[in-house]
């Protein structure tokens, strides 16, 4: 149980790290679409990269949470 919490502890780092990155590039996407600056093709496949991973992180969890018998089927 202690490995799950590091491990899933861990993973949550990375996640608000990738997330204020997300929301700067989300930022830096609005001023694009008003013409004063361009999200790099490269960039925009890295913040399509990081919301897919998040989306699999949470669909661990849940299952993880489940598994341990800490989420309930009402909590879904």
């Amino acid at each position: 149980m202690n490995a799950l919490i590091e491990q899933m502890s861990a993973q949550i780092g990375v996640l608000n790290r990738e997330h204020y990155a997300l929301s700067a590039k989300i930022i830096e996407g609005g001023i694009a679409l008003h013409g004063e600056t361009a999200i790099d093709p490269a960039e925009q496949q890295h913040i399509n990269d990081i919301v897919r991973r998040m989306r699999g992180y949470i669909k661990i969890r849940d299952e993880e949470l489940e598994r341990i018998g800490i989420l309930r089927d009402t909590e879904k």
